[in-house]
């Protein structure tokens, strides 16, 4: 499992180390490779104050915050609420794919990269995010580096732009990378191309078979959702989905031994990156099995009031309600679930 948005903090022992030269050859190395790269650098100094009377003056003063201003040659953001570094990285575009960051010493969040001085070439250490040393080598070495940095960020290049592209959006949303999104943007993609439908079209319905991270991926390519109704979860413990389009509808399972399949061709001791550079470029049918399927049904949006359980009290939608021999009961109720499995959810929500 791998962070939404992938980060690398460049330190080093005090100052003239070369953090800003390593810093910025990983980024070259990085865009050479094909990723976007964000990045973020601390600093004790303080902004200049801006010119009495400029636009951007008038605006702090007024109270904006931040106050951004953009000229011909890029942008300079003014009022920044906070250093913190997981705000300044959940601030940057949706379309970085990693993000090499300078300083923040006293920070824990992603990978780190420290800078160990020598009295002929200065070495690295590559710390993952559970503080395992992952690599160590000549700081001059960068391709190395960044080899070991994208085994142990789990990032990857592979894949199409679209695929690439919903891949990030998924895991933001989500809030973690892991093979399951991709699988889950795969799936969407294959069932939308033999649809032929929009991934925006309102009359796009999904029902994935399982509460797991596919589903927020599916959710996040097709924009259904389980508020709009167009999203329903069936736990069925399956990697499977129906996608329904205008009177067509198909079933899109994952196909039996994958992750042995992804191994196969694994060059990264990180099993989760191997298979998830494998999910990126797998022909779809090599992936899931794909089968015609009974259109869904659009969901009822009548509402047809609430009621009150007999049991427990609670408001209910009133379709939802059962009738039983003891009156009106919310489906748990209706279920009759034994007391002993009440006082082990409880345990869980303490």
């Amino acid at each position: 499992m791998a962070a939404a948005v992938p980060v690398v903090r460049v330190l080093g022992p005090g100052r003239n180390v070369g953090k800003t030269w390593l810093a910025s050859r990983l980024i070259e190395e990085l865009d050479r490779r094909g990723y976007r790269v964000g990045a973020v650098k601390s600093s004790h100094h303080l902004m200049p104050e801006d010119r009495p009377g400029s636009d951007t003056a008038l605006f702090t003063a007024a109270g904006a915050r931040p106050v951004v201003f953009a000229a011909g040659d890029g942008t300079l953001t003014r009022g920044t609420a906070s250093r913190d570094l997981r705000t300044l990285v959940a601030d940057l575009p949706p379309t970085v794919d990693v993000v090499v960051v300078e300083g923040f010493k006293a920070d824990s969040l992603g990978a780190r990269v420290e800078i160990v001085p020598q009295p002929s070439e200065s070495r690295v250490r590559l710390w993952g995010m559970d503080g395992t040393l992952e690599y160590q080598g000549a700081m001059s070495d960068v391709s190395a580096l960044a080899d070991a940095l994208s085994c142990v960020l789990g990032i990857s290049t592979a894949g199409t732009e679209a695929v690439r592209t919903d891949i990030r959006r998924a895991a933001r949303a989500h809030g973690h990378r892991c093979p399951g999104i991709t699988l889950g943007v795969r799936m969407a993609h294959y069932a939308l191309a033999v649809l032929g439908a929009p991934p925006a079209s309102p009359d796009l319905l999904v029902e994935a078979e399982t509460a797991r991270c596919a589903t927020d991926a599916i959710a996040a390519v097709t924009g259904c959702t389980t508020g709009t109704r167009r999203l329903r979860v069936a736990e069925y413990g399956k990697l499977a989905a129906t996608f329904s389009y205008e009177g067509r509808a198909v079933r899109v399972s994952a196909l039996a031994g994958l992750r042995e399949l992804a191994d196969l061709a694994a060059t990264c001791p990180h099993h989760s990156h191997a298979q998830d550079k494998a999910y990126r470029t797998l022909a779809d049918d090599v992936l899931f099995d794909l089968v015609a399927a009974v259109p869904l049904a659009p969901a009822s949006h009548h509402h047809d009031g609430r009621g009150l359980c007999g049991r427990c009290g609670e408001e209910v939608a009133r379709r939802m309600l059962r009738d039983t021999v003891e009156g009106p009961r919310c489906i748990p109720c209706a279920a009759a679930v034994a007391p002993t499995q009440l006082v082990a959810v409880e345990a869980l929500l303490v």
